[in-house]
């Protein structure tokens, strides 16, 4: 992974207990800001917001689903895996590590960054899913860097499915820096992660990219964009079963069958 990057300098590393990080249980609503998966303006204090303000989506899967079906109120089927006719993964037992930057944010917020993406990952962890996240401040050693995307309208952040190490990066972009984007960018970090593990959106059925289905209904998944979202207990039992099969295991449904492919984080 590329380390001269002078706008980002040295990295930032968590503080023991993350300060004005979003909890778990942080409110989602339902707006058009969607996951995408500089210069400095001023820093917005982190506060809670209602279940109705906008949510923060998700551009890591760069195609358009359609819009005929109400995300914020039907269940959804869970979970959804698969890309390029393949279901990428991480090999089980793995770990994951990112590296995070103190320079190259909106409002100096570098340090807010690293505790919230720490929280995050932590929270993964403490599910056993099958890969861990780690953090650390050597690049070369990092799978993937966290580092601000700029202004990107209608979007709160990118990340990528897994895949061979060398230029991968979560992008946090500007909507992210609002006072809704801080009150959930927990939730919304804990939904890039999720893509890192080979998660697909919640919606993936209704998204021109085939995906494969394993596992059962839950329309509060954190790969969703349901109101009050965070990690739910069927994100953890089928990520488990996803993480527990034999690489090269096919997974079908009634249109697809998409083998699983382990990469080396």
């Amino acid at each position: 992974m590329e380390s001269n990057k002078p706008l980002f300098g040295i990295a930032a590393t968590p503080t023991d207990k993350p300060a004005g990080a979003a909890t778990d249980a942080a409110a989602e609503g339902a707006d058009n800001l969607k996951c995408a998966t500089g210069q400095d303006v001023a820093g917005v204090a982190v506060r809670p917001i209602e279940e109705t303000a906008p949510v923060c989506q998700c551009l890591t899967q760069p195609i358009e689903h359609t819009a005929t079906k109400d995300m914020g109120h039907e269940e959804r089927l869970h979970i959804f895996v698969g890309f390029n006719n393949e279901c990428p993964r991480y090999y089980p037992g793995s770990v994951i590590k990112y590296i995070s930057y103190f320079g190259g944010w909106p409002g100096g917020q570098g340090q807010l960054i690293s505790d919230t993406m720490w929280a995050a990952a932590s929270a993964w962890n403490a599910q056993n899913i099958g890969v861990r996240f780690q953090w650390t401040t050597n690049p070369a050693e990092a799978t993937f860097e966290v580092v601000y995307g700029g202004d990107k309208p209608g979007f709160a952040a990118m990340a990528f499915f897994p895949k061979p190490r060398g230029g991968n990066q979560v992008l946090v972009y500007s909507a992210s820096f609002t006072p809704a984007g801080l009150a959930r960018m927990q939730n919304s970090f804990q939904h890039e992660l999720g893509h890192i593990m080979g998660l697909r959106h919640e919606f993936a059925d209704t998204e021109t990219a085939p995906a494969v289905l394993l596992g059962a209904r839950n329309s509060l998944s954190i790969m969703g964009y349901a109101v009050a979202r965070t990690i739910q207990s069927t994100d953890v039992q089928w990520t488990r079963v996803f993480y527990s099969l034999p690489n090269g295991t096919p997974i079908i449904d009634a249109t697809h069958s998409f083998p699983i492919h382990d990469y080396t984080p």
